[in-house]
């Protein structure tokens, strides 16, 4: 089912997602994401539970496809299925983020030629996955679409709001949008979204599949609404260490030390990639290494427990998190 009220400016990206019934507290957080989608150039394509998808608002223009868990294990969809909603071979790339993402213009950069996928001027690999932290508002603080949504706009709203404690970047451990090729997760096992681990599962299958993940956090500001959990019986502690939240983790090996964006392979940095393998340490590469691109899972580990006896992962998250924040504050002076 689509409705056509606002036209996107370009087919080229699809952005799916899996939204809550639009209604109190979080409507507006969504409609604000998806406007923002609209706007920066993507077609929403929201695929869920029949309540949720079906009670998007008459005057937001996408796709609404039900998709309902075959398997009976949740109330939440697989990851898998909601892929399997998109024509692919109409899309070059797509993405996946959770309807409270706003994006700055980033999607029109992305281009296909000869078979090739380039941001802007920049060719991708065959097959990749990008992914990046994210800056959280603060308790209270609204999204005021007004400040517009080119990523020198972005940024500028974020110093102002920064100034003001209003907002604060997320740690690498949270992934809220994905961008990659069509088939890239093609054979993905089973994989509930929106409970936790489920960003963290599909980084660890890239891990171990040698494809090449990217982290654009310093070049994307990328703005995450605030949001309670009071939808889920249980709260946060139920949506992040629940029975769904724990087979996401289970079934993908990373109960513990799950990988994040800063274990990526490159960076996307001024419009470039940069190799990035060893930005994590040499420490936590060891361990990756050792887990996912050899099976040697206990082996890892040991460079786990040394991480952990000299403290190595905090330094290092801090100091890359300053860049993040700098980057910013480069893109609002320019």
């Amino acid at each position: 089912m689509r409705r056509k009220v606002m036209e996107p400016a370009t087919d080229y990206i699809v952005i799916l997602t899996c939204p809550k019934a639009f209604k109190p507290p979080v409507d507006q957080l969504q409609r604000n994401a998806l406007e923002n989608w609209i706007r920066v150039g993507a077609t929403p394509h929201l695929a869920g539970p029949e309540k949720d998808v079906k009670s998007l608002p008459e005057d937001i223009n996408g796709e609404v496809t039900i998709v309902e868990n075959s398997s009976g294990s949740s109330i939440l969809p697989m990851f898998g299925d909601i892929l399997s909603v998109v024509d692919k071979a109409g899309f070059p790339v797509l993405c996946y983020a959770n309807a409270d993402i706003i994006f700055p213009d980033v999607f029109r950069k992305f281009k296909s030629r000869e078979g090739k996928i380039f941001y802007d001027e920049t060719a991708l690999p065959d097959v990749f996955l990008i992914v990046g932290s994210r800056w959280d508002f603060e308790e209270g603080v609204e999204y005021s679409s007004a400040e517009g949504d080119s990523c020198s706009d972005v940024a500028d709203y974020l110093v102002r709001l920064q100034s003001r404690n209003e907002v604060l970047l997320h740690d690498p451990d949270a992934m809220d949008y994905f961008v990659f090729p069509p088939s890239l997760f093609e054979g993905l096992g089973p994989l509930i979204v929106g409970r936790g681990g489920y960003d963290n599962a599909l980084v660890a299958y890239c891990l171990r599949r040698r494809i090449p993940v990217i982290d654009v956090s310093r070049d994307w500001p990328v703005l995450h609404q605030f949001h309670g959990y009071g939808h889920k019986k249980g709260g946060k502690k139920e949506v992040y260490l629940g029975d769904e939240a724990m087979m996401n983790r289970r079934e993908y090996d990373i109960v513990h030390s799950p990988p994040n964006s800063m274990d990526a392979d490159m960076i996307l940095e001024d419009g470039k990639l940069i190799p990035a393998l060893w930005r994590c340490g040499f420490l936590r590469r060891c361990e990756l290494t050792l887990r996912f691109r050899w099976g040697l899972k206990y082996p890892g580990y040991l460079f786990r427990a040394l991480q952990r006896i000299f403290h190595t992962q905090e330094r290092i998250t801090r100091r890359e998190m300053a860049k993040t924040v700098q980057s910013v504050l480069d893109q609002s002076n320019a």
